[in-house]
């Protein structure tokens, strides 16, 4: 598979284009699975909400509206690796801090949580392998990602897109750290995993 930043910059891109400001440039179905994505990550401690949190992949900045919108306290930094994303997000929300970086510039264990939402859409296993020990290296809580699922009917199912496994996926994960929760229990298509570094 091509270099993921090239593949992944290519694809949205041209999303963007046609448009740059809701669920659509950032290759969701629509508003409402968007929203629900994020309050499942958000559900990952009750405490989220007065700590630390990094957006990776933090695409137009979305997932501030539903912090803003359950009170955050706590304070926020979005990274992405597409740089148009980045522009587009600071135009949304210029008070935050929005970066065009990789998880990997990061230093260890800066932030709580790390919530990543989408960002394993145009992936293969092996960089998503990568991807999830970076992510878990990095927090100092914990971590929550989601995939797509497979386990949809395969008329559902879209070429270029990349549906890993949730046992696969949770095994993996149980490499890093005996805490992990996998929720499949919120939309057909979708799972969320929570890893964290202590109970």
């Amino acid at each position: 598979m091509q270099d993921p930043i090239i593949h992944n910059n290519a694809i949205y891109n041209k999303s963007l284009e046609s448009y740059p400001n809701d669920y659509r440039g950032v290759k969701w179905e629509n508003a409402e699975s968007q929203f629900i994505r994020f309050k499942i990550l958000c559900e990952i401690s009750p405490l989220l909400f007065t700590t630390s949190v990094l957006d990776v992949g933090c695409g137009l900045g979305h997932l501030v509206d539903y912090l803003m919108s359950q009170n955050f306290k706590g304070s926020y930094k979005g990274i992405d690796i597409c740089n148009k994303m980045i522009e587009l997000a600071k135009k949304r929300h210029p008070q935050l801090p929005f970066e065009h970086n990789h998880i990997e510039n990061i230093a260890e264990k800066s932030v709580d949580y790390i919530l990543a939402s989408g960002i394993f859409a145009f992936v293969d296993f092996t960089q998503l392998q990568l991807i999830i020990q970076l992510l878990y290296a990095k927090a100092s809580k914990g971590v929550a990602f989601n995939c797509l699922s497979p386990y949809i009917l395969e008329n559902k199912k879209e070429l270029e897109l990349f549906y890993p496994s949730p046992s696969e996926v949770f095994d993996l994960c149980k490499r890093l750290t005996p805490y992990v929760t996998l929720r499949h229990d919120y939309l057909e298509n979708d799972y969320t995993i929570f890893l964290y570094k202590n109970l």
